[in-house]
């Protein structure tokens, strides 16, 4: 009796798990590139508040963490993000939940983060866990994809080395007027404190307006 081999259904297959294995070599080598790339990465001035913030006008404020969220993503939204986009939450950590475009597909991954306040006002985010939909990711690999993704802002740097976002508020002057630097955040309250400065040169030139 004559064997039925399906070449068919085998060549269906055979050519499937290529595809799937070629995909699979694409993605390690874009990783191993990720490593390749020089994990230096420029820094503000660390030290107190610019020039013109050393005497300003002081205002101390209070957020709930879902107004921060709200501010947050509505700052995130103005970065220019093509592969990249991104979702802030707070809970016991912060969550950054975030898509990344690769190879045509979108791959869903979240940033469990612990804030840490600096004398100075600014925010560290060390990296607590990565995951991949549910897979845990090394850490490492975090900050590769970040840097790689797209060109943040000076006053952002994402530290390779020590696996933290660090957020330098007091080298950023927001809309022009004020600075802010962060004196607490407490996730366990749902609260963050903020100290607004405002320059005595903003006032001076609505008085002479």
């Amino acid at each position: 009796m004559p064997k039925n081999n399906q070449p068919g259904k085998i060549n269906i297959w055979k050519w499937l798990f290529i595809s799937l294995l070629v995909l699979l070599i694409i993605f390690v080598f874009w990783f191993i590139s990720l490593f390749q790339t020089s994990s230096e990465v420029p820094r503000p001035d660390q030290g107190g508040r610019t020039a013109r913030y050393q005497d300003p006008y002081q205002l101390k404020m209070a957020l709930d963490t879902q107004e921060v969220e709200r501010l947050v993503n509505d700052y995130v939204a103005t970065l220019e993000m093509e592969d990249l986009t991104l979702q802030i939450d707070f809970q016991d950590r912060l969550e950054i939940h975030a898509r990344y475009n690769l190879l045509n597909r979108e791959w869903p991954f979240t940033i469990y983060l612990l804030p840490q306040v600096t004398e100075e006002g600014n925010v560290i985010l060390e990296v607590d866990d990565f995951r991949m939909g549910e897979l845990p990711i090394p850490e490492s690999w975090l900050i590769k994809i970040l840097n790689t993704s797209m060109d943040w802002p000076s006053w952002i740097v994402l530290d390779e080395a020590a696996q933290t976002i660090d957020l330098y508020f007091n080298q950023q002057i927001f809309a022009d007027q004020f600075q802010v630097e962060v004196t607490q955040v407490d996730l366990e309250n749902e609260r963050v404190t903020f100290d607004f400065l405002i320059s005595s040169d903003v006032f001076q030139e609505e008085l002479e307006e």
